[in-house]
């Protein structure tokens, strides 16, 4: 958009969050995320997936789910509870959805939605945040907007990449801000995984829904 474009005067916000949907369409379409098909990181997939199969939720909610890497992970159309897969992308979203739309049941579905507008009103017994949250404008706010699509001792799960202390540039010193912060708002440090071949590290974090009025 140009700066004289009415739509930008009236609401530049928009403006800037439509530039920034642009900006991942594009990556996805030229293959920016390509490697998260790569076995190291599906190493981190079919780790999240076993950590959701153990609370054994009716319902899960895949928010930044990409190209429904998760979803595969979780068994795809064989998952017995509900899902839904949210992305802000719409060149992400639909190769899972063609890709899954002839088998899956009706209780699966994707959505595109900015995650800071969330369309959504059902509730969820779990929701998935996985390597999202560094692109959030307020990430610990976005874990408020979370709660209310939880149901009453609902579970949110948090995947956060750990890159090498020794790593140059503010990369390792913002994640570990982003950690504390994370606890501090109350979520509690899982377990940390290791991809064996190429070491990445990755935490799970589990946060409970936190009650009106706490």
């Amino acid at each position: 958009m140009s700066a004289g474009d009415p739509v930008s005067a009236a609401d530049p916000v928009g403006a800037a969050r439509a530039l920034r949907h642009r900006d991942w369409d594009e990556q996805y379409r030229t293959g920016r995320w390509d490697y998260l098909g790569d076995p190291a990181e599906r190493y981190r997939f079919t780790a999240l997936a076993g950590q959701i199969h153990r609370y054994a939720p009716d319902s899960v909610l895949d928010l930044g789910c990409g190209q429904g890497l998760l979803y595969e992970a979780l068994g795809g159309p064989a998952f017995a509870g509900r899902y839904v897969g949210v992305d802000w992308s719409a060149a992400a979203l639909p190769p899972a959805a063609r890709a899954a739309r002839a088998a899956r049941p009706a209780r699966h579905g994707f959505v595109c939605a900015d995650l800071t507008r969330l369309p959504l009103r059902a509730s969820f017994d779990l929701a998935v945040l996985g390597e999202v949250l560094y692109y959030l404008p307020d990430p610990v706010a976005a874990l408020a907007d979370v709660d209310r699509l939880l149901v009453p001792g609902g579970r949110l799960l948090l995947s956060i990449y750990r890159p090498r202390p020794d790593r140059p540039g503010p990369w390792p010193a913002a994640v570990d801000a982003l950690v504390e912060a994370l606890v501090a708002d109350g979520a509690a440090h899982l377990r940390t995984i290791v991809e064996p071949h190429h070491h990445r590290r990755w935490s799970f974090f589990l946060r409970q829904r936190r009650m009106e009025g706490k």
